[in-house]
């Protein structure tokens, strides 16, 4: 198949082709353990075939185009990480420290612990104290550390 052949193919035919085209590669690899194969360049055809529809889904699936039948472009709406923390200092213009603490199971010995990681986020009003529980999320970078801003304050510190 060329590429520009794969390109014009819908989603869900590109889906559909992919799976096919995976279990006959699967069908001649069996046969082949077996026996020598009439045609073993088949193989490497379908290898390489199978390769290009994927490269055409994850090229869409970044992108965030979508060829239905319609061929219309579904807008994606784009979410961003939050996290909820601590605020363990303030010292700096504009910028806070965050800390959050999650609990997770140790690998070994299957006790919880807590595991603290700090951020560096934008708070570009000054409103933070040390202290107050936070909403940060997921920003474009702005500094060297900083890549979180300050959503809402959730909790004032007493």
């Amino acid at each position: 198949m060329k590429m520009h052949e794969i390109r014009e193919m819908s989603d869900t035919d590109l889906a559909a082709k992919a799976r096919e085209l995976s279990e006959e590669y699967f069908r001649l690899r069996f046969q082949h353990g077996l026996r020598p194969l009439d045609n073993p360049a088949r193989l490497r055809q379908l290898k390489k075939d199978i390769a290009r529809i994927k490269t055409v889904i994850a090229e869409r699936k970044i992108s965030g185009e979508s060829r239905e039948e319609s061929h219309v472009m579904s807008e994606k709406a784009k979410s961003r990480k939050t996290k909820i923390g601590v605020v363990t200092s303030d010292k700096m213009d504009k910028s806070v420290v965050v800390r959050t603490t999650r609990l997770m199971k140790h690998k070994l010995y299957g006790k919880i612990v807590r595991r603290n990681v700090k951020y560096m986020a934008d708070d570009p009003n000054n409103e933070c104290r040390i202290g107050d529980r936070v909403l940060i999320e997921e920003c474009r970078p702005l500094s060297k550390r900083k890549r979180w801003r300050v959503r809402q304050i959730i909790e004032r510190a007493v």
